[in-house]
């Protein structure tokens, strides 16, 4: 974790998360162009268990019940189940947790706006990562807003200049190189680039939300593919 002093990593990340530098009306490092929206469904609370039953082959009994138990696992443990979201940021999470939750996809949440102080932060959120280590009910409740913290890929308080950057277990955060601020899924070792004038990456894509809960706030998602 960086702290205030002026490495050059701090410099980087800082310049990242406050660049002053217009973009289509937006400032440049933190919102991207608008792309279509996601297609990502998570499972439906009201599909009827039956009829998945009845649809599965008969020759294999055991995915039947794998499937079934599968689907109960998911709606037992899914935060945004049975909500009703208003909000496109909070319908946005919803759309990926259970990917995010699965392991099929990793994102990357960049949100800018005001905490509880008052003062103006920004940074990077692997969500993948958050949805492990905390309950996500409060969230989807609209008892709690999600922030970006100093333990997350990149945090900047533009009020005190703190800047900080950490590694989690699916991105490495990469802070010297010439394009920017980069993230490297640990995976699959695949670029994901945060500057909205380049391309997100190989098997990436970028959307940008407009929320009444956030001054900005920008997804990005890997899609992990499998062999």
């Amino acid at each position: 974790m960086l702290g205030r002093g002026g490495s050059r990593s701090s410099k980087v990340v800082q310049m990242s998360l406050s660049s002053s530098e217009m973009f289509q009306g937006q400032m440049r490092c933190l919102i991207s162009p608008v792309c279509s929206g996601s297609t990502l469904r998570p499972p439906t609370s009201w599909m009827c268990l039956e009829d998945l039953q009845w649809k599965v082959p008969r020759r294999h009994p055991n995915w039947s019940l794998n499937h079934l138990n599968w689907l109960l696992s998911m709606q037992r443990t899914l935060a945004s189940a049975g909500k009703e979201l208003k909000d496109n940021f909070l319908k946005a999470l919803a759309e990926r947790e259970e990917a995010n939750r699965s392991g099929k996809m990793t994102s990357v949440i960049f949100i800018r706006d005001h905490n509880t102080l008052g003062q103006e932060v920004s940074g990077y959120i692997d969500y993948a990562h958050r949805l492990k280590t905390q309950d996500f009910e409060p969230y989807f409740n609209g008892k709690k807003r999600l922030m970006p913290g100093r333990s997350d890929l990149c945090y900047y308080n533009w009020k005190t200049q703190v800047s900080t950057s950490n590694s989690s277990p699916n991105f490495e955060v990469i802070y010297d190189d010439p394009n920017g601020l980069l993230f490297k899924n640990k995976r699959d070792k695949k670029i994901l680039n945060v500057d909205p004038l380049s391309g997100p990456g190989e098997d990436s894509n970028r959307t940008l939300l407009q929320s009444d809960l956030y001054i900005h706030v920008v997804i990005y998602d890997h899609n992990i593919r499998t062999v």
